[in-house]
């Protein structure tokens, strides 16, 4: 099999999916910067709900007793969770048009894959994406010369931050190894999971308050 062998419009939509995906990015971390995990998670997450109704609407996947449960069940927590945040005024509720933003080019990725981007090597393809979101984000950072913020990192920033790079790697390689493996629904609903976790670990190890509504 040719790695390259993928044609011009495959790479098109890829350079745009890299785009959405570095947006993704930019917009997950200032909304980290300015809101708690156990706030902006939620909300991110909430792209599955635009997944779903691009699917159904747009793609034509038809719809089920379980989407529609999933529908209103995530539509309900992610609402609750905007509605708190939005009365508070000033920076405390900044990061929710960032995760909002994260959510909507989340979604974006995922119409641009299944409308432009088949066949091929699917590892190359990974590879393409990625690649651009990295110049996007290192765009952003010089643009706002957050590069000046390296001199005053700590060895144990920079090692957190090569740990969480190492888990990101370690869990694209698993993601698309799902994919590959089983059914693409399924690795999408088992994936959402990492909510529940990314909650629970903000409570535990950042001591961030759960309150009832979220």
């Amino acid at each position: 099999m040719n790695l390259f062998a993928i044609g011009s419009t495959t790479f098109v939509y890829l350079v745009f999916s890299g785009i959405a995906t570095g947006l993704v990015w930019v917009c997950l971390l200032r909304a980290l910067q300015l809101g708690e995990v156990i706030k902006v998670v939620p909300v991110v997450e909430g792209s599955i709900i635009l997944d779903l109704l691009v699917g159904i609407f747009l793609f034509h996947d038809g719809i089920n007793w379980n989407k529609i449960i999933i529908l209103i069940v995530l539509g309900a927590g992610t609402l609750m969770m905007a509605l708190k945040s939005s009365g508070r005024g000033g920076k405390s509720g900044a990061w929710l048009g960032y995760a909002v933003g994260a959510m909507a080019f989340t979604t974006v990725t995922v119409v641009l894959d299944r409308i432009g981007i088949s066949g091929g090597n699917s590892y190359f393809e990974r590879m393409v994406r990625y690649g651009v979101a990295l110049i996007l984000v290192w765009l952003v950072v010089f643009a706002t010369h957050g590069y000046k913020g390296l001199r005053s990192m700590s060895f144990l920033d920079g090692l957190y931050l090569c740990l969480s790079g190492a888990a990101m790697g370690g869990a694209w390689y698993c993601f698309h190894k799902g994919y590959v493996l089983g059914a693409n629904a399924t690795v999408e609903m088992v994936e959402r999971f990492d909510l529940v976790a990314a909650v629970v670990l903000g409570c535990v190890f950042m001591r961030e308050r759960l309150s009832v509504r979220a």
